[in-house]
C-alpha cells in the first residue's frame, strides 16, 4: 500500500460513492422494486463520512509512522471503502442506464 494508492482510493472512492447515492436518489421511484439497492445507498449515506474520515486519519498516521501496524490499519480502513465501491458498482451495472 502506497500513499498514492491510499489517496487514490479516498478521493476516487468518495466521488464514485457520491455518484451512486445521487443516482439512487434521482431514480428512487424507478428503483422502488429493488429495496436492497435503497438499503445499500442508505447505508452508504449513514456510514461514508466515518469511513473517509477514518481513512484520512489513518493515512496521516501511516505517513507519520510507516510501521506494519499503521499500514495494516490503513489497509483495513480502505478495504471497507473498496467493498462499498464493489457493491455500488454492481448495482449500477445491474440497474443503471445502459
Amino acid at each position: 500500500m502506497t500513499l498514492f494508492q491510499a489517496d487514490q482510493t479516498i478521493v476516487t472512492g468518495a466521488e464514485l460513492l457520491t455518484v451512486f447515492v445521487t443516482w439512487e436518489r434521482d431514480n428512487r421511484t424507478a428503483l422502488a422494486a429493488f429495496p436492497e439497492l435503497r438499503k445499500h445507498a442508505d447505508y452508504i449515506r449513514a456510514s461514508a463520512k466515518t469511513w473517509f474520515k477514518t481513512a484520512v486519519a489513518l493515512r496521516a498516521a501511516y505517513k507519520a509512522d510507516p510501521t506494519d501496524a499503521s499500514r495494516t490499519a490503513l489497509t483495513t480502513s480502505l478495504s471497507v471503502i473498496h467493498q462499498a465501491l464493489t457493491e455500488s458498482t454492481a448495482y449500477l451495472a445491474k440497474y443503471g442506464p445502459h
